[in-house]
């Protein structure tokens, strides 16, 4: 009567040990390959490719109703530099925070950067914060 419950719980013992083992190996071949090319792709935009001039850039704020979803489409380049209240954002195009605004606040009922487009909040070579009184805050809203 012993060998009923002890095969049962070797069997256990061994599908958790192949379940970890080909996690194991997940990993390994993750750390020796890296990302997949798609995730890469999305994390190696050039910070060259976003103009420096501001004339070059659309106001965030005045694209966009408060109510409703707000689409930045490719292609277009849009600074944030003043409070925006929307239902949702989809960041098809490059969405800049001013670097130099103080006191910006994104309310936002949902978030979403797709394929192409970017966020961007700071850089290398102008960090947020670097201007005293700047600072990136996105309060997520109730969905109305």
């Amino acid at each position: 009567w012993f060998t009923g419950p002890l095969l049962m719980v070797s069997s256990h013992l061994r599908l958790l040990l192949m379940q970890s083992l080909a996690l194991g190996v997940f990993f390994a071949v993750l750390a020796l390959h890296g990302l997949p090319a798609q995730a890469k792709n999305l994390t190696s935009r050039s910070e060259s490719t976003v103009p420096d001039n501001h004339s070059d850039w659309k106001n965030a704020s005045n694209q966009c109703l408060e109510e409703g979803v707000c689409i930045c489409p490719p292609g277009e380049f849009w600074l944030l530099s003043a409070n925006m209240t929307v239902d949702g954002l989809k960041i098809q195009c490059v969405l800049k925070w001013d670097e130099q605004a103080i006191g910006v606040v994104l309310r936002v009922g949902w978030l979403l950067v797709e394929e192409g487009g970017m966020l961007q909040i700071g850089s290398s070579q102008s960090p947020l914060g670097k201007y005293p009184g700047t600072k990136a805050t996105i309060v997520i809203k109730q969905a109305a």
